[in-house]
């Protein structure tokens, strides 16, 4: 049978341990950020400290709280609960690619290609080109 409490365990088995494995690790390293004479490294170094506080609370406090408040009795897979699930994530991601394209600011492959060619990107372009020649 299927109760909270297996899931919240389970939950806490799977996430739980390579979570605070990895914030181990990161906040050692982020300690030596600390150490540094810039000003910028040490803000770096306080920044991940508190994510990985945070990320570590979040993931043993919360979260296990909510899975014993509303977490799942039963799990049911059948076709179209993974179709559903499925169909969301096209979704998502063709709602990210749309956000991407619509933007102005044009986005390069590493080979220096345009991600989304667009034909009112080559006076940009050209700007660039130009801004670049004149600078030399």
């Amino acid at each position: 049978p299927l109760k909270r409490k297996n899931c919240m365990r389970g939950m806490l088995l799977r996430t739980g341990v390579p979570l605070t494995d990895s914030c181990i690790c990161v906040m050692l390293c982020s300690m030596i950020l600390m150490f540094c004479n810039l000003q910028t490294f040490v803000r770096m170094g306080q920044m991940l400290l508190l994510c990985c506080f945070m990320a570590v609370i979040n993931s043993m406090v919360f979260m296990p709280a909510l899975v014993a408040i509303f977490g799942p009795t039963k799990i049911v897979r059948t076709r179209r609960s993974m179709l559903g699930f499925f169909s969301g994530f096209v979704l998502f991601m063709g709602i990210v690619v749309l956000f991407l394209w619509s933007t102005k600011l044009p986005m390069r492959w590493p080979n220096g290609s345009l991600v989304f060619y667009r034909t009112d990107l080559d006076n940009y372009d050209s700007a660039l080109y130009v801004a670049n020649i004149t600078q030399r």
